[in-house]
């Protein structure tokens, strides 16, 4: 994928090439792209991963929406100013979880949700993890991906405390549950 999207892009000097990781279950908010865009304009280095730190996953099983803080999530986006010699790298040169590990990362909080995850039982590695949601109708433009019917209280209650020992267990039985733990607690305060 990553080899045709560079082989499809010719360049004129200095211009901005963004790739933005996108999964076919997944949402991105209706302004992601303009404010993307936005944000990639000033950036001053030859590649950047830029990264929204806030949106919800959504539990498909269950019908219950998370808020999730995620630090290099699935939605990160490669903000590339090639020469006109260079390869393009694209943000699938990497997976999602190391690409701050090859190139300069920023952590992007605007504060409000801009991606849906669904988690379903296809999924290879995706979890619903995150903080219940607390309002009814937060999210503008992004309520009609959202499911309609809210479980009742109890529901969700068990299922948060479900959800806590789930990570919990996972987390203690990991090879690397210092790796883990340090994971958790950047995910619920993602560096602005």
């Amino acid at each position: 994928l990553r080899d045709r999207i560079a082989g499809a892009i010719e360049l004129d000097a200095g211009e901005i090439i963004t790739t933005t990781r996108l999964d076919n279950d997944d949402a991105l908010a209706p302004d992601f792209v303009r404010s993307m865009r936005a944000v990639a304009r000033t950036c001053d280095q030859r590649a950047v991963i830029l990264d929204f730190t806030r949106g919800l996953v959504v539990d498909r099983s269950h019908d219950i929406v998370l808020r999730r803080g995620y630090y290099r999530s699935a939605f990160q986006t490669l903000v590339e100013r090639p020469r006109r010699t260079e390869e393009i790298q694209t943000v699938y040169r990497h997976g999602h979880h190391v690409l701050g590990d090859y190139f300069p990362y920023e952590a992007l909080d605007v504060g409000k949700p801009m991606w849906i995850m669904n988690v379903h039982g296809d999924n290879v590695a995706n979890r619903a993890w995150g903080f219940p949601k607390v309002r009814a109708d937060p999210y503008g433009e992004l309520n009609p991906l959202l499911p309609r019917q809210t479980p009742p209280a109890r529901d969700r209650m068990l299922y948060y405390a479900c959800m806590v020992l789930r990570y919990l267990r996972f987390s203690l039985t990991s090879r690397s549950y210092k790796n883990r733990l340090k994971s958790v607690l950047r995910n619920l305060y993602p560096k602005r």
